[in-house]
């Protein structure tokens, strides 16, 4: 029955599963597990100081269908390792650097972006027209070109900004 259901609408299937909903859910028979390989069925990503650099490529390589979701902690340099194709992106911790957050590559398909810069030291620069089609904003950072935001996120439906210029919060 199931070797009837289009790899499509599998990829849809699949978006309902957590990655260990989907790890259980790829062995329930032999055609399931052969699709979920070749395909993938891992949603989401997390990137750390201790991450295989190898498997991290592989699984960005191997998933690269289902990913829709890069979670970084504490790992310097995050920006450089965000896939292109990547929905959403968490970064937190106290030993990012982005002093100016930009890459080659393009970030037109994030549409969530969170940035937690738990020690609110840290200038926050980018060029936003990069994130086109951002839908959901949420930050924490020290300063922040808030103009260039509204000038390039036209999509952008929720914004939540904290920046903390001289030792008090301010919330946009």
């Amino acid at each position: 029955m199931l070797e009837k259901l289009p790899v499509d609408i599998f990829l849809k299937f699949n978006n309902f599963f957590t990655n260990s909903d989907s790890s259980r859910f790829i062995n329930t028979c032999k055609y399931i597990y052969t699709k979920s390989k070749k395909n993938g069925y891992i949603k989401r990503l997390d990137i750390n100081e201790s991450t295989d650099m190898n498997l991290f490529f592989n699984r960005c390589c191997n998933h690269s269908r289902t990913i829709t979701t890069i979670t970084a902690t504490d790992f310097k340099d995050t920006h450089i390792w965000i896939p292109y194709y990547t929905e959403n992106v968490k970064i937190s911790g106290y030993k990012i650097t982005p002093d100016y957050f930009s890459t080659n590559n393009s970030f037109k398909n994030i549409k969530k972006f969170e940035f937690n810069d738990q020690s609110f030291s840290k200038d926050f620069k980018t060029d936003w027209s990069q994130f086109t089609n951002l839908e959901y904003l949420t930050m924490c950072v020290k300063t922040v070109d808030i103009a260039s935001i509204e000038k390039y996120c036209k999509k952008l439906k929720y914004k939540n900004i904290k920046i903390r210029p001289n030792n008090s919060y301010v919330i946009i």
